[in-house]
This record gives C-alpha cells, structure tokens and sequence, in this order.
C-alpha cells in the first residue's frame, strides 16, 4: 500500500514578477533619458596620439603609408616629434601637425 503525504495545494495564481521599467528622475516624474557615454580619447592628456585604430605614445608620430598608419619615430625628433623636425627627415611626405605630434602621409 502506497501512503501518500499531503500539503498544502499548490497555487494556481502565482505572484508575477514586477515588469522592468524605465529609470526614473529622482522626483519620479518621468522616465530618465538614457544615452550612450561619450568617447573620449584615450590621448586627451596629452600622453599620446591617436593613430589608426591605435595610439602612438609620446614622442611617435603617425605616419599613413598607402593607407595603413602605423607609428614612428625619429631619433632627432623624439622631444619634439612636430612637422617642423619630422619634414626635414622625410622631405618627400606631407605633413599636418595633431597637438603635439605630427600626422605624415607617405606614398598615397
């Protein structure tokens, strides 16, 4: 013979979870705009420069080359790596100064 142990029968209206909803100002009175963070650049101290998809420390310059940028750097022109120093040394390239380092397009 088999027993059988009773309980409680279950609930057939369980407590739904409370829906998520927008976050809310502190007043509650509407919801709050969420946006994106802005980017900021990883050399907006000054440490680097931004080049490609990668940034070339203090000292470098960014140099495209038919179409790939890569950094580089000349040993006359490492505390002061602007157009000014780097033209002379690469006289054949175009040159734009970003902040404190210089931008050369070689070739393309």
């Amino acid at each position: 013979m088999l027993a059988a142990c009773g309980g409680a029968p279950a609930a057939t209206d369980k407590a739904k979870a409370p829906e998520p909803t927008a976050p809310r100002d502190p007043a509650g009175a509407s919801p709050v705009a969420t946006t994106a963070p802005e980017r900021r650049s990883p050399c907006a101290d000054g440490s680097c420069t931004e080049c490609g998809d990668g940034v070339c420390p203090s000292g470098y310059f960014c140099v495209d080359s038919k179409g790939h940028k890569g950094c580089a750097w000349l040993a006359g022109c490492v505390d002061k790596p602007g157009c000014a120093c780097v033209s002379k040394a690469l006289p054949a390239c175009a040159c734009k100064e970003d902040g404190a380092a210089a931008r050369v397009s070689c070739g393309g």
